[in-house]
């Protein structure tokens, strides 16, 4: 598409003072902005009210005018929308052909279906770096959106159309990377703390499998075949009551023959952890919850009960 140049080429004396004029414009900006920062730091430090604070911000107003007063010189806005130009006439000369369209339209240069030529580079690029059709286009649509944005705003000469497809699809292949691995620690059975521990150590943009990953899944099967263990083997012994447990009270034959003494044994277990090869043991009760009126009476027909069993037997 043709157009003329108005501004100086790279490599030539002129563009080279246009630049350096640019880039020391913008210094000396860039050094009162650093000097406005200050006076605002040591403005939040001085009491309020204070005379100090009062000169600090005089200071500080004078140096924003300052600033706002070069910023707007004609000569100082000629040079920056002079230098805009020529750095945009750069990548309509060197520029791919997805660049040299969007610097022309930053230019206003007069042409039609700049945007959806642009567009069409884009996809078939997506296309060609194995972006699938993973939920209806929507992965397609959405590279080739973002990179098109990227184009319009920023037309660069390094940057080519290839190169920033590429880096969007990496961050979004390491976006989808990043869920998957927090989805999976956030099933594991690991604590917060070693979660997050892990997140810090692992590299989201790697393929391989991180180490991280590998020691929090040993972590979770290590705490998994714990907890089994122990919900397995769960043989309760207390001296006191545990809420939700269940408490069992009564006179057993010690060693199974019928003519065997009996003797009174307690003990708790907790609801259906009741191992096949329980074996009842005795637990103390405390003597305030002996005395409580509902265990005396507990007690005292359990007594009689047996006293009862025991004359009918004899």
């Amino acid at each position: 598409m043709e157009y003329t140049r108005t501004t100086p080429r790279l490599g030539t004396p002129e563009r080279k003072q246009l630049d350096e004029l640019a880039i020391y414009m913008d210094t000396v900006l860039d050094q009162q902005c650093e000097a406005r920062s200050k006076l605002r730091g040591e403005i939040s430090k001085a009491k309020y009210g204070s005379k100090k604070s009062y000169t600090l911000q005089a200071r500080l107003d004078k140096l924003k005018a300052k600033h706002d007063a070069e910023s707007k010189k004609e000569g100082f806005v000629k040079v920056h929308n002079d230098r805009r130009t020529a750095l945009l006439e750069d990548v309509v000369d060197k520029g791919d052909e997805a660049n040299h369209l969007a610097a022309l339209i930053e230019l206003k240069h007069p042409m039609t279906g700049a945007s959806d030529r642009i567009a069409e580079l884009v996809r078939d690029e997506v296309l060609r770096q194995g972006v699938l059709d993973q939920d209806g286009n929507e992965r397609i649509k959405m590279t080739t959106g973002s990179v098109c944005n990227l184009i319009h705003s920023f037309p660069s000469i390094k940057e080519t159309a290839a190169i920033r497809v590429a880096n969007d699809i990496k961050v979004e292949n390491r976006k989808a990377r990043e869920r998957a691995i927090r989805d999976e620690l956030n099933d594991l059975n690991i604590s917060a703390m070693e979660r997050e521990a892990f997140l810090k150590r692992i590299d989201f943009y790697s393929d391989e499998l991180s180490p991280a990953l590998a020691e929090a899944r040993e972590l979770a099967k290590q705490n998994d075949l714990r907890h089994k263990r122990d919900t397995e083997s769960a043989l309760i012994q207390s001296r006191r009551y545990w809420a939700g447990f269940n408490h069992q009270t009564g006179w057993h034959r010690i060693g199974g023959a019928a003519t065997a003494p009996r003797h009174r044994r307690d003990w708790e277990y907790p609801r259906g952890i009741v191992p096949d090869d329980w074996v009842s043991v005795p637990v103390r009760r405390p003597v305030r919850s002996a005395l409580a009126p509902g265990a005396v009476k507990s007690s005292l027909a359990l007594f009689a009960n047996n006293a009862r069993a025991f004359v009918a037997g004899g």
